[in-house]
């Protein structure tokens, strides 16, 4: 039978998995407070951040899903038949506009090289009978219609060498090798990364047979993506084009990030009776492997109308309740050049909330809530910390 860790040997544990901090000067606490460093708090997973002035009766929460832009996803696929010798990626690896996917052998491709070099060779043919035309022709011997005919079979054997030559460069081939003196017909082709992303839907194996056109891997770059969400009609009035959009995931090591609405769908979906917005934002690049498609993602929107009284509105999730009263953790020091920071804990009243948010009001101290850092996200494990120190 697993044996249960108690709540404060679990914060005690994340606590001590931590790398020794330099000695600092002794700071005194108060019984109200807590002395946490940066580090800790990763640990604990803890997110301090400032206090929103808004009013949550005009907050508007939308839900939808990410997808891919057009141009930041590339499906891989096999162009001609082929079968598969080398895969030198694998599902959800990073990789470079330019590095090597994958090997193929191809038949076809090995025809396509030869169609290639013997067209070569025959519109040297054809230029030799061409110029001998044009110099019989320029002394009053043979018909003009030799040297008419001459030129029309040479630039169509022109063309055809251009066309193949284009469709061997499509494929990745070596044209330096078929140029050569010795012409060196290979018979592997080179998939390579059209774009940078990471490597999805991986649908191959080595020795497997392609035919034309089979889907191999999906390539979809995260550092830019957009969010479809869906509004109801009675809520189309709250969101506009250029309008900035705040978007929230489910994930607690995804913070919330911003984009922008940049286009609109102008016809109600008959079964849902919602409209489409399309709102784009990047993707900071220390969390893009954790940001996918298809992820579920819920917007919120705000649309004031300046005649309202705003308040100071935090997550819930960093207000703590104890017996019907209810507390936060706030520290005033700078969170980017602090080595330890002092977490005070604020007694608060609460004004309204909804299924995301609390509007507050500090209760019984002078401090400003603007000028606090609130920490966000278990905040139970701050308090039991606290309680160990005091000896409660």
């Amino acid at each position: 039978m697993m044996k249960k860790i108690p709540l404060f040997g679990l914060v005690a544990l994340l606590l001590a998995c931590t790398e020794a901090q330099p000695e600092t000067q002794q700071i005194k606490l108060e019984n109200t407070q807590i002395l946490m460093s940066p580090l800790q708090l990763s640990n604990l997973n803890i997110n301090p951040k400032k206090a929103q002035l808004s009013s949550l009766k005009d907050r508007v929460y939308l839900n939808g899903v990410i997808t891919a832009l057009p141009n930041y996803e590339s499906v891989m696929s096999a162009v001609l038949p082929a079968r598969v010798m080398k895969i030198f990626v694998q599902e959800g690896q990073e990789v470079k506009k330019g590095n090597l996917l994958i090997k193929l052998e191809s038949m076809e491709f090995i025809d396509l090289q030869a169609e290639y070099l013997q067209s070569v060779e025959e519109a040297k043919l054809l230029l030799s009978v061409y110029e001998r035309q044009k110099t019989m022709n320029s002394k009053n011997v043979g018909a003009l219609s030799d040297l008419q005919l001459a030129e029309a079979k040479y630039k169509a054997m022109k063309n055809k060498t251009k066309s193949l030559r284009a469709k061997l460069e499509l494929l990745g081939a070596d044209l330096s090798q078929l140029d050569a003196e010795n012409p060196n017909i290979v018979k592997e082709m080179q998939v390579l990364a059209p774009i940078d992303g990471y490597v999805q839907n991986l649908a191959i194996t080595i020795g497997e047979s392609l035919e034309k056109d089979k889907a191999m891997l999906k390539i979809v770059n995260t550092s830019e993506l957009q969010a479809e969400l869906y509004i109801y009609e009675k809520d189309i009035h709250t969101i506009a084009l250029g309008q900035e959009v705040e978007l929230s995931f489910s994930n607690e090591k995804i913070p919330n990030l911003t984009g922008k609405v940049f286009n609109m769908e102008h016809s109600f979906d008959p079964t849902t009776r919602s409209v489409s917005a399309h709102v784009r934002f990047f993707v900071p690049k220390d969390i893009q492997n954790l940001v996918a498609v298809n992820m579920k993602v819920q917007a919120i929107l705000s649309h004031s109308d300046g005649g309202e009284e705003l308040d100071f509105s935090v997550p819930q999730s960093a207000l703590l309740e104890e017996e019907g009263l209810f507390y936060i953790y706030a520290t005033e020091d700078n969170l980017e050049t602090a080595q330890e920071l002092v977490f005070t804990k604020y007694k608060v009243q609460l004004k309204d909330k909804d299924e995301k948010s609390a509007e507050i009001v500090l209760h019984g101290s002078p401090k400003i809530l603007s000028s606090l850092f609130i920490a966000d996200n278990n905040v139970l494990m701050l308090e039991a910390e606290r309680k160990k120190r005091v000896g409660m």
